[in-house]
């Protein structure tokens, strides 16, 4: 029997299944053995399984008859053998020692862990008895691929599990902090008494189980360590599925359905109404109202204005952003849209005012922290190669290489590009930037600000 199962659900994702099956296969953690759930791909995925399968004896390769995610990983939790299950989406890809440090830390003695943090207020850490945990999990560190050297990225972190040891059954919290099932290692004695909806499609049947999870738990660890990279580049992803307001009913009916303690409620309601509002954001990003789901869209309006009637929906405990977008959402869906629609058209034209003001010319980002960064790797998705420099007075990224190209001293930029266009990206210096390029020579017209945004949505449109 393996220590470690892993289920890998997949359809159709051969451009991304190779990266994928490689960093579960060469895991510093040996002892697993994999179980990749196929739902019919017809791509080329289940015969690059197939190839992989006849290399490894770990590998078993297994054909759903039902293209549904739920399917696949009920299917998979069935077949599992391993004292532990983790899952692993096939379009993404984990850290060489993810297993390796998820099973050490299902043993780890809590008493000897000084450094562990209080995650959510008036949850003391479990310090009287060793391991003994349902699950374990790490951080992601979500990721657009633009090119060979340019590759955009943050970590998924949330304060609510930021670290430590905690009872989940006692959190609702968690329902809107921890939203990622395959970030985790399961105790199989307790993972396999959950099941996943088997709605059809790949979308939103990890809401139920992670409801189940936190239900059922009673205590977990999280630790603040990057161990799983997803993918957010994939245009055939769940969050685009004109489908998705459907799912989003279907998964919260039947987490209706079992019975919600009140305490749970105000968390399951939010959740709600998170996802609900970043699938209008989706919809903006593609430019179109998806008329064919306006039919469940309204009916998840309608429930969760009841919800907030019935005090069960607290805008309070919504961002302040997503508070303004409900009110715009009680007068209309399609009122909501528009506004999303009207954001992104902003943002779309910040970014084209850019390219339009540099033409033909290279282009010198000034200034290379997270804005510098961001917007190199906006000009890299649509104008390969058209960032030439970076330049910034902060003396310790002068000479580094970064995203694939140099960091110069201003003047130094000024001088070995003579003819680019700079783009200033920072907030709170941008007036010194303009200043400074302008003495040493560049002319008013060839300095461009960059209109301080970091949205990554607009990676999957077009700018």
């Amino acid at each position: 029997m393996p220590e470690i199962s892993v289920i890998m659900p997949s359809l159709n994702v051969a451009g991304y299944i190779r990266t994928c099956m490689e960093s579960v296969m060469n895991q510093s953690f040996t002892d697993l053995e994999i179980i990749a759930v196929d739902a019919g791909s017809t791509d080329g995925t289940w015969e690059i399984l197939r190839e992989y399968a006849a290399k490894d004896s770990r590998i078993r390769c297994v054909r759903s008859d039902k293209k549904s995610y739920g399917y696949q990983l009920n299917l998979g939790l069935e077949l599992a053998g391993g004292k532990y299950i983790g899952v692993v989406e096939t379009d993404d890809f984990i850290e060489r020692d993810m297993y390796e440090t998820l099973y050490k830390s299902m043993a780890v003695d809590t008493r000897a862990m000084p450094s562990v943090k209080n995650p959510l207020e008036g949850n003391e850490p479990d310090t009287q008895c060793p391991g003994g945990y349902d699950y374990v999990k790490g951080v992601a560190r979500a990721f657009w691929e633009i090119s060979n050297d340019v590759q955009v990225a943050y970590e998924i972190r949330d304060a609510r599990n930021a670290g430590g040891v905690l009872n989940p059954s006692g959190h609702p919290a968690l329902f809107s902090a921890d939203a990622y099932l395959w970030l985790g290692l399961y105790k199989a004695s307790f993972i396999k008494q959950i099941r996943l909806n088997e709605t059809p499609g790949a979308a939103y049947q990890d809401i139920g189980f992670n409801f189940q999870v936190f239900q059922r738990s009673k205590k977990a660890l999280y630790l603040d360590k990057v161990v799983y990279h997803y993918r957010q580049d994939n245009r055939k992803a769940s969050g685009y599925d004109v489908k998705a307001f459907r799912y989003l009913l279907d998964e919260y009916g039947r987490i209706l359905e079992m019975g919600v303690p009140a305490e749970w409620i105000h968390a399951v309601c939010q959740r709600m109404a998170e996802q609900c509002l970043g699938r209008f954001h989706n919809m903006a990003a593609g430019g179109r109202y998806w008329k064919e789901s306006a039919e469940e869209i309204e009916e998840l309006r309608r429930w969760l204005m009841d919800a907030k009637e019935q005090g069960m929906l607290t805008e309070e405990s919504l961002s302040e952003y997503d508070r303004a977008l409900l009110k715009l959402w009680w007068k209309g869906s399609e009122v909501l849209y528009m506004r999303c629609k009207e954001r992104y058209g902003e943002k779309i034209q910040a970014v084209r005012t850019c390219f339009q003001a540099a033409g033909n010319h290279e282009i010198v980002i000034f200034g290379a922290g997270k804005y510098g960064t961001f917007f190199h790797a906006l000009s890299e998705n649509r104008y390969p190669g058209k960032v030439a420099a970076y330049c910034d007075n902060g003396t310790n990224l002068q000479g580094k290489t970064l995203q694939g190209v140099t960091v110069y001293e201003p003047a130094q930029a000024v001088e070995r590009f003579h003819g680019a266009v700079f783009v200033v990206t920072m907030v709170r210096d941008k007036e010194n930037a303009r200043k400074q390029l302008l003495q040493l020579g560049v002319p008013d017209e060839r300095i461009v600000e960059f209109v301080p945004v970091q949205d990554y949505l607009l990676f999957n449109m077009d700018y």
